[in-house]
């Protein structure tokens, strides 16, 4: 069982990324064609044989437990190993601050018990599974061009859901009784990824992660990648580290990161999104974050604003901001608007005055100019 989810995991990562294995004909051409020929037809032979290596539930159950062990154990014992071997330890988020030894105990031995659980669940859930996706088992391996595509579906299902859910949890009037528990860890391990309520793994992790491929199918091989791609990507953003090199660090504006879900732990608001800043950017939660940073990198630029007067956090971040201009009195704002309308405010602490006496939902958008 350990041999074929271990060359399972590597067969789906070696198909997708070489895009040597297609169907209906697709031609890819970025290869020499007996090369890929040749590799199309070693990696055919190695699913077929995983797939003849047992009964479909228990092929599938490998599957699962080899893709999730590869990406979270395999990322998190990555991430683990920087500070003992004193690697990239400039990239550490928070230089001075780690997590409590104990709980993190905590954390790996319930990490632990979930893993020996997860086989036992795909075996008794595989039904459910074929039923959805017949050809999840198939021996014919999908064309590169299908695989990425549902990859893109999934990543889109995912960043959804995950979003308002996760939103959602943050509520007052549930995240004490629910969410609290993942944001015990006030400073992020790569462990604490998975460390979540029983009902938020189940309804904010497990359900958009398999949204996608239960919306729209997948093969075993996508199935794969999916899980490599998502649990690598959960990993990274609790990992406390923000190295150049990471896939998820590359397109900062647009990718979620570990800089901003550290930001989410340490100061417990906003930065809600997973894979992408969309959500976050449509509905502002990312207004805070974007304040800290602001605060935090006092060089010259200029950040423009939107915010809600009603919101308790877009408040907030206004008296920061205000902290911010207060310290330094050459920083402008320019081209203040309250609504659709042009206003006569020239600083934070006229703006925050004018928040507190107009309790509302009006928007007061800026664009905050820091000096030299």
């Amino acid at each position: 069982g350990i041999v074929c989810l271990k060359t399972a995991a590597v067969l789906s990562v070696l198909a997708i990324a070489t895009g040597c294995l297609h169907n209906n004909g697709g031609k890819v051409q970025f290869i020499p064609e007996n090369l890929r020929s040749s590799i199309s037809a070693s990696l055919g032979a190695m699913w077929s044989s995983i797939v003849d290596s047992g009964e479909p539930a228990y092929v599938w159950a490998c599957i699962v437990l080899g893709s999730h062990t590869l990406a979270y154990w395999g990322m998190a014992a990555f991430y683990m190993m920087l500070e003992p071997l004193g690697l990239c330890q400039k990239y550490r988020i928070l230089k001075d601050k780690r997590p409590d030894p104990a709980l993190v105990k905590k954390c790996a031995l319930e990490s632990a018990l979930n893993t020996c659980i997860m086989p036992f669940v795909a075996y008794y859930t595989f039904p459910l599974v074929n039923a959805g996706s017949p050809s999840v088992l198939s021996k014919e391996i999908p064309s590169v061009t299908w695989s990425l595509s549902k990859l893109c579906v999934y990543i889109l299902t995912e960043d959804f859901l995950f979003y308002w859910v996760h939103r959602g949890l943050h509520h007052k009037s549930v995240y004490g009784m629910i969410h609290k528990r993942h944001h015990t860890f006030r400073v992020n391990h790569p462990l604490c990824a998975e460390y979540a309520h029983p009902f938020e793994f189940l309804v904010a992790n497990l359900v958009p992660f398999l949204a996608g491929p239960s919306l729209f199918g997948t093969h075993g091989v996508t199935f794969i990648a999916w899980t490599l791609l998502r649990i690598s990507e959960t990993v990274d953003a609790h990992s406390g580290y923000r190295l150049p090199f990471s896939p998820y660090q590359m397109f900062d504006k647009v990718q979620g990161g570990s800089q901003r879900h550290d930001y989410h732990h340490s100061h417990n608001v906003g930065s809600f999104g997973s894979f992408t800043t969309f959500w976050d950017v449509l509905c502002r939660t990312d207004v805070p974050y974007r304040v800290h940073q602001l605060k935090a990198t006092p060089a010259a630029r200029s950040s423009s604003f939107s915010f809600n007067l009603g919101r308790k956090d877009h408040c907030a971040a206004m008296n920061s901001l205000a902290e911010l201009q207060s310290s330094r009195p050459n920083d402008t704002l320019r081209g203040v608007r309250i609504g659709e309308q042009p206003s006569s405010l020239t600083s934070m602490k006229e703006v925050v005055d004018f928040a507190r006496q107009h309790a509302s939902d009006a928007l007061v958008s800026f664009t905050y100019v820091q000096s030299a």
